[in-house]
């Protein structure tokens, strides 16, 4: 056998030994997290759904405890879940892409497009500043906001838009409402209703069929109660608003995972726009990018890019970049999300998880 074809076959041959070898070590990190998940379960931290894939493929999934106290039903693997402000990376999305259909400016202002809304501080804000959170607008407490809207787009936007901003535009971090006004912004330069919207540009092309916008009047199949910090008492009703961009959809962990492949894989944007919601915009104690928090995190020793975001305090979509590692939490109550999938994660990266204590 002649050099390079000895070369070749050996390999080759490497290559085939060490298949076995993976699939072994992917069991057993499988299996760590399987006891990791079910410890947290047993502890109180998690109710609800778990997807871990590695590189496009799920590695672990796992339904654990109750969907719904009164009627005895167990979580499923297609329950659906509110996913909160997970929301925000899919009305993010769409406004990118409204950017680079030609239809929206990133520097122009808010009262370019909606000329109702107060024009002393209308005009400070950029386009932007919504999508980072840096647009000074304070935040309306959910204690202020009706259960079920009466108003119309203009009037509620009167009604809790109206104050003076809390800073500059593009000189601080304020968590909240920026995310309602630019999907108004999208609903203008698009000349359609925003969900109508969101079902052609994302639900449709990635058949993301378990996914939608909850309304209070709706029933909707398979989907879970919510609970407050345990399965005891149960959460406040929803608000709804006009427009809601920040908080409104409802999912499951299958097609989250289908979401996170079009965005590896750059299905709705091109790698120029899309990276830029994984790009720092902001950092006024919080790295931010454009719908995503954008931390450098350590598993195992190692350094790694991750860009995640929670969802009220009961969902998590936590993605290391570098490696395209991913963890999914969805539950139905306020869980230890942010602990869990850092650990979840740590185990991907060959380390052994941490008992974590409940704060309950």
């Amino acid at each position: 056998m002649r050099g390079k074809e000895a070369r070749a076959f050996l390999t080759i041959f490497l290559f085939l030994l060490e298949i076995p070898l993976q699939a072994e070590n992917l069991d057993i990190r499988a299996a760590e997290i399987d006891r990791f998940v079910t410890a947290c379960y047993g502890e109180g931290l998690l109710n609800g759904t778990v997807l871990v894939a590695e590189r496009g493929r799920v590695i672990y999934q796992k339904a654990l405890g109750t969907a719904n106290v009164e009627w005895e039903i167990p979580c499923a693997l297609d329950t659906r879940f509110s996913i909160f402000s997970i929301s925000k990376q899919f009305t993010a999305m769409l406004g990118l892409m409204m950017v680079a259909d030609g239809r929206l400016d990133l520097d122009a202002s808010v009262t370019d497009y909606l000329p109702y809304f107060r024009k002393e501080t209308g005009s400070k804000i950029r386009v932007r500043h919504l999508f980072s959170h840096s647009h000074g607008i304070p935040y309306v407490s959910y204690d202020r906001l009706p259960y079920r809207n009466r108003l119309d787009k203009e009037a509620f936007f009167k009604t809790y838009y109206s104050q003076d901003l809390a800073f500059e535009p593009g000189r601080g971090f304020l968590y909240g409402d920026g995310f309602d006004i630019l999907a108004a912004i999208i609903e203008e330069v698009s000349q359609k209703p925003f969900e109508t919207l969101m079902r052609e540009r994302i639900f449709e092309p990635l058949q993301l069929r378990e996914t939608g916008f909850w309304h209070a009047s709706a029933n909707i199949k398979r989907m879970a109660a919510n609970y407050r910090t345990s399965l005891e008492l149960k959460s406040e009703p929803l608000y709804e608003t006009p427009l809601n961009g920040s908080c409104a959809l409802y999912s499951t962990v299958g097609d989250l995972f289908k979401w996170q492949r079009a965005l590896a894989e750059n299905r709705l944007l091109t790698k120029e726009y899309q990276d830029r919601m994984f790009q720092v915009q902001v950092d006024f104690g919080r790295p931010y990018g454009l719908g995503f928090d954008v931390s450098e995190l350590e598993f195992a020793g190692q350094k790694k890019r991750v860009v995640w975001h929670e969802g009220g305090a009961s969902a998590i979509f936590f993605w290391a970049l570098d490696d395209d590692k991913l963890v999914i939490l969805l539950n139905n109550f306020n869980g230890e999300n942010y602990k869990v999938s850092r650990e979840i994660m740590n185990i991907l990266y060959g380390g052994s998880s941490q008992t974590i204590a409940s704060e309950k």
